[in-house]
């Protein structure tokens, strides 16, 4: 069955909100990151040499996740108008494809000549031949735009579910980075909330990358079906010669 189009305009808002709330998540990140390091920056005159080395590599380490998951953001960010469009393309062929065929199969079965029912003999045959093999190629047709419109939604959809982790990802971060307040009294601990920031971190990641491969192998067996859509158009077994049936012999 089609996507419903209520569905489908529920999907593009949830693409769209998922499309701020990564803008907004990456925003997060990178100025709590900064404040961070201004934080230590400004407080470096009472660490040591020794815990300056520690404090430098847990930051770099807190950094390069950092890096990590926002450029996962920003990697959707940049697909967002593509993804955007397979929603409406997907309703679009629909309304292209699927709806004047449908009227076409009705059409064929629905003769606007009345006499046509009271054909007999030869004359009767063949028309209910070629009626019956056009009826057969509208309805493949009909199928076919069918299939082909829910390949583009799921495809979009897969992407909406992809940024929504995403976000999932960049907010944890962003908390995390807030967890740890640079001050005076902080700075015997300093090191061990810094431990601890880049653990949380970097766990955080690994399990977002978890859910993004789940999601990516998800999205590789949609695309998977393209196969199934060039099957479908590769077979013209209610097609001549893969033309539309004629009505009437050359």
């Amino acid at each position: 069955m089609p996507p419903e189009s209520a569905e489908i305009e529920s999907s593009k808002l949830a693409l769209e909100q998922a499309f701020d709330a990564l803008r907004h998540g990456i925003d997060m990140c990178v100025n709590n990151f900064n404040r961070l390091v201004d934080g230590l920056g400004n407080l470096s005159w009472a660490f040591g040499p020794v815990p300056l080395l520690f404090i430098h590599n847990y930051m770099d380490d807190v950094r390069n996740a950092v890096t990590e998951a926002v450029g996962y953001g920003e990697k959707v960010l940049q697909s967002g108008v593509p993804v955007l469009s397979l929603f409406v393309t997907s309703i679009d062929y629909l309304n292209a494809a699927q709806a004047p065929v449908s009227d076409i199969a009705y059409d064929i079965n629905t003769p606007q000549d009345d006499n046509i029912h009271a054909w007999s003999g030869a004359a009767a045959a063949a028309y209910k031949q070629k009626q019956a093999a056009q009826k057969a190629a509208a309805d493949k047709t009909t199928e076919n735009a069918v299939g082909i419109s829910k390949w583009l939604f799921d495809v979009a959809k897969t992407n909406v579910a992809y940024a929504t982790e995403i976000v999932k990802l960049l907010v944890d971060i962003g908390m995390e980075l807030v967890s740890v307040t640079v001050n005076a009294a902080l700075v015997i601990n300093i090191q061990f909330a810094l431990a601890d920031l880049a653990n949380a971190v970097k766990k955080a990641l690994k399990a977002a990358v978890v859910q993004l491969v789940e999601i990516g192998n998800r999205f590789v067996a949609t695309l998977g079906d393209a196969r199934d859509l060039l099957a479908r158009r590769n077979d013209h077994s209610a097609f001549e010669d893969g033309k539309w049936p004629r009505a009437v012999y050359n």
